[in-house]
């Protein structure tokens, strides 16, 4: 014979069985979904100084996602902001915008900051108060300067920055021995004036060897005639510049790209991601080790370490990139591109042209250099691995070690090859990046 039920008692006597079972579900269910029971995200908020299009940011996004780690089973959350400079500037502006982020985020606070660029730096130093001052800051992508004009708080830390002019310039002559000039192009509105007082010091380096022409601050239609007119005799080198349209258009990735379309000249730049755009390439910073960089040293914040505890290298890692269709017009030979430990080239490679996807698909994360096996040169091919011996058999005359080719997604020209179904396993970048 069952037992009877025990009677309820308190605010649930009285009541049918039914109506008491279900509440007795809803408290528990109530209890389980509370905050203290529920497991609580780690914040990060990323703070970028220019706006959210600019292809450099989207690299640096989909790098820190990739690289930062949670050191337990709570979920890690990032968020972004966008200070969007030049384009709305001044202390009123900045002052609103951090009274909005602090209002935004007052119930989601951010465990850690990241500061992409120097204007996001300067945001968050000088308006800490008004932020989240508990939070340690990370910073990348600031230039080198910025390091010594002023101290920073021991709880913001990060690397610095330095675009290697002059590397860059030395390997264009070695490319394009008959180049006689060298012409630097400035807009009006740059990113950083500083990187182009860097730039015209690195060309005065080169006034023993070459004919030094800067053209700062010409209207478009000017500058664009002007580079239609170069022949074979120079090279170009640009930091880029805002031009007077929206983001990606008005972009310096775009400036460059008009560039390298106007003329016949050979065009080099420092940003990774212009790649692609009509540039040859150049020493670039290497975003993927900056943003792994920066990733662990998030997560170690995250995990309980003290941001003094945490180690940057002076200057960030930089690399020799390349665009490969870029190579093939000139007439560079893949044997040309030099192999230290201080570059990793990245050979391009487009949908448009004939080579196979398979040339070179190393994993996703091996960027080191490939060294030569054994005691084989460059031109010896016992050292080669089995990717380059196919990219030479394919035409692309890749004798060396120490470079991948990358299929990049779009910018495919009408009525060129498609890539074939077996491509869906190459690494692929953005076409905005």
């Amino acid at each position: 014979m069952r037992s009877p039920a025990p009677a309820a008692t308190g605010f649930l006597a009285g009541t049918p069985r039914a109506l008491r079972v279900a509440a007795t579900n809803l408290a528990l269910f109530l209890a389980f979904c509370s905050p203290a029971a529920a497991t609580q995200p780690q914040n990060i908020l990323v703070i970028y100084s220019f706006g959210r299009f600019l292809p450099v940011n989207i690299a640096v996004d989909q790098g820190l996602r990739a690289a930062i780690q949670s050191p337990t089973a709570e979920p890690v959350i990032v968020f972004d902001e966008f200070l969007d400079v030049p384009r709305f500037a001044g202390e009123k502006y900045l002052d609103s915008l951090a009274a909005f982020i602090r209002e935004k985020y007052r119930e989601q606070q951010p465990a850690v900051i990241v500061a992409v660029g120097e204007k996001a730096l300067d945001f968050v130093v000088d308006r800490r108060a008004a932020l989240f001052p508990q939070a340690p800051v990370v910073h990348l992508a600031v230039y080198r300067t910025r390091a010594g004009s002023r101290p920073l708080p021991a709880d913001v830390v990060g690397s610095w920055v330095a675009f290697d002019y002059d590397r860059t310039i030395d390997q264009a002559l070695r490319w394009h021995p008959q180049v006689r000039r060298l012409l630097i192009v400035i807009g009006t509105c740059t990113p950083d004036r500083r990187y182009d007082d860097d730039l015209k010091a690195a060309a005065q380096r080169f006034a023993g060897r070459l004919a030094i022409e800067i053209l700062e601050g010409l209207p478009n239609a000017e500058l664009s005639k002007r580079l239609r007119e170069l022949g074979d005799d120079v090279v170009v080198f640009t930091n880029g510049f805002y031009l007077d349209e929206d983001e990606p258009r008005g972009s310096p990735r775009e400036s460059a790209r008009r560039m390298a379309a106007a003329t016949r000249a050979p065009v080099y730049g420092p940003y990774e991601t212009w790649l692609g755009n009509g540039i040859v390439g150049g020493y670039m910073t290497d975003i993927a080790a900056v943003t792994g960089t920066a990733g662990k040293a998030i997560s170690q914040l995250l995990a309980g370490a003290a941001p003094a505890t945490l180690s940057f290298p002076a200057i960030a890692a930089t690399r020799l990139n390349v665009d490969w269709r870029q190579l093939r017009r000139f007439g560079i030979a893949a044997e040309a591109i030099p192999y230290d430990a201080g570059a990793t080239p990245v050979l391009e490679e487009y949908p448009g042209m004939s080579a196979a996807c398979d040339v070179a698909r190393p994993s996703r994360t091996a960027t080191a250099a490939r060294r030569p096996r054994g005691g084989g040169g460059r031109g010896d091919r016992g050292d080669q691995p089995p990717w380059a011996r196919r990219a030479a058999r394919r035409g692309f005359s890749a004798s060396g070690n120490g470079y991948r080719a990358v299929r990049r997604q779009g910018s495919t020209p009408a009525g060129s090859h498609q890539p074939a179904a077996q491509c869906d396993g190459c690494r692929r970048r953005p076409a905005t990046g």
